[in-house]
């Protein structure tokens, strides 16, 4: 346990005297090494004859947990449910007892853990705060507290947070970090510890690269003054998402188009250069492999990729945003056979509609409400007037109509869709001529307004890399309407649906 680690550095090295009982000589707060003490904090008391073990400790009548004992040296919990104001603390060992100590029970006293010198803390990767490993700018971190005083739910004194517990302080924590005034994400007793608080909160982003001062309050009371370095600001994953509905957040399956939406990506866009892997410095690997990029819009903090192509279809990978200062902190992604998303056509005319990428087969008339053609300057009525199969056209399908829709994340697809095939290779795109034809390993369903629909093909669009296509009939049982659904399914039993308009015959 931490406290232990920074506990016993202070050891002294009197021997122990068998037969003697034991003497207190101080009761110190755990981390800040003062007289403050508080119910459930963790409290140092040295003297002599205190250990080792068995040892009891006594404190206001009730039984402290002790969470380890040397001769001069006792590391302890105090009761959560001791009285506060002026108590005392006996040491019992081998039946002699110490004399009573007297000490100072508050309800809060606040105090922060250090290490060499600066604030104990993790970064967002889980990696220890030190000289060499900075948090920047803008990262989400955690630090390490002690005499925060009670938590709802209550725990135990002596018992570590059980698994999916939030046990959060019943008081308000503040903090100022660097003159900052900044409001934690979570503060409570910290997961798998006894006796061990936790402060988790976002380093301001304008903090200046150098050291410090963090200060924490609760209940009008304030903690020691620590240290925390801070470095150059590296990107920062924020979430890694389906690339057609930023959806499916932290789930991605191989050869599909993500989005990547992180922090200092600097101020250069850069909209094509596919499929190189890095545009203005930046780039992502994902476990270790540089995906092929296909926008970087930093402004908005965004990188659309298409991602490498021999993943795994289960487990988690290593998400990394690459920049001109460095590696960010590792993002990790759940991998899955197939995370489908239908690409949207956006409707001028009517924000709300959530019409699907789909073109009638072989053409290029979109399958899109008559009044969202007008709304693009496209004319209408497509077949009866004749319009070019290769011109800007859109119109309703009916019944019988085969049509195209795109999509990303179907999963691995290889020549003619052989299970044991070779998948398109990272950043090649599907032959243009079709051959071969790169089809989907995984045969989805698709349903038009609930009826299925005869699926004629599944497979990365030729010429494409990432985007998918699903040709299929419009039943003869669909119903009619602007807003028709259509849901695809996978095996894995992932789904997405968007709506495309139908008209009667």
């Amino acid at each position: 346990m931490r406290i232990l680690t920074l506990s016993c550095a202070l050891a002294l090295t009197t021997p122990l005297l068998w037969g003697q009982a034991p003497t207190v000589t101080g009761v110190f707060n755990a981390a800040s090494l003062d007289t403050r003490l508080a119910p459930g904090a963790a409290a140092t008391v040295f003297g002599a004859n205190l250990g080792p073990a068995p040892v009891t400790v006594q404190v206001g009548g009730k039984a402290a947990h002790i969470i380890n004992a040397i001769a001069n040296q006792l590391n302890v919990q105090l009761p959560f449910d001791l009285t506060t104001g002026s108590t005392t603390l006996i040491v019992q060992r081998g039946g002699q007892s110490s004399a009573p100590f007297s000490i100072v029970v508050d309800a809060h006293a606040p105090a922060l853990y250090t290490n060499q010198n600066i604030v104990f803390a993790n970064r967002q990767n889980g990696s220890l705060v030190t000289a060499a490993n900075l948090p920047g700018p803008g990262e989400p971190i955690w630090i390490y507290a002690n005499g925060l005083g009670a938590t709802n739910p209550a725990v135990a004194s002596g018992m570590a947070p059980p698994p999916g517990a939030v046990p959060a302080t019943t008081s308000t924590v503040t903090l100022t970090v660097g003159g900052r005034s900044v409001t934690p994400t979570f503060a409570g007793l910290s997961p798998g510890a006894v006796g061990l608080y936790q402060v988790n909160f976002i380093v301001p982003t304008d903090l200046a690269e150098g050291n410090h001062p963090v200060i924490l309050t609760i209940a009008g009371k304030t903690s020691n003054t620590v240290t925390l370095p801070i470095g150059r600001p590296v990107s920062l994953i924020s979430r890694v998402v389906n690339g057609a509905t930023f959806g499916s957040v932290g789930t991605i399956a191989a050869g599909q188009i993500a989005s990547v939406f992180a922090s200092n990506l600097g101020l250069t866009n850069k909209l094509n250069g596919f499929p190189a892997t890095e545009f203005e410095g930046v780039s992502v690997t994902f476990n270790g492999t540089p995906a092929p990029l296909v926008h970087l819009v930093a402004t908005a903090g965004q990188i659309n990729l298409v991602t490498p192509s021999d993943l795994p279809e289960t487990g988690n990978v290593a998400v990394v945003v690459r920049t001109a200062i460095g590696a960010g902190l590792t993002y990790t992604a759940r991998m899955t056979t197939a995370s489908p998303g239908i690409f949207r056509l956006s409707d001028p005319s009517n924000t709300s509609r959530a019409n699907a990428a789909a073109l009638f087969a072989n053409t290029a008339w979109r399958v899109i409400p008559a009044s969202m053609a007008r709304a693009f300057g496209w004319p209408v009525d497509c077949k009866a007037a004749g319009v070019n199969a290769a011109a800007d056209c859109g119109e309703e399908a009916v019944a019988g109509d085969n049509v195209q829709i795109y999509m990303t994340g179907l999963g691995k697809a290889t020549p003619g869709g052989a299970a044991g095939g070779t998948p398109l290779a990272t950043g090649a795109q599907a032959p243009v001529n079709a051959d071969p034809l790169y089809l989907t390993v995984l045969r989805p369903t698709i349903t038009v307004g609930g009826v299925p629909a005869v699926v004629q093909f599944s497979g990365i669009a030729p010429g494409f890399a990432g985007l998918y296509q699903v040709n299929f009939q419009i039943p003869v049982a669909a119903p009619t309407g602007n807003d028709v659904p259509v849901r695809i399914e996978m095996p894995n039993g992932a789904t997405d649906s968007a709506t495309i308009p139908i008209r009667a015959r």
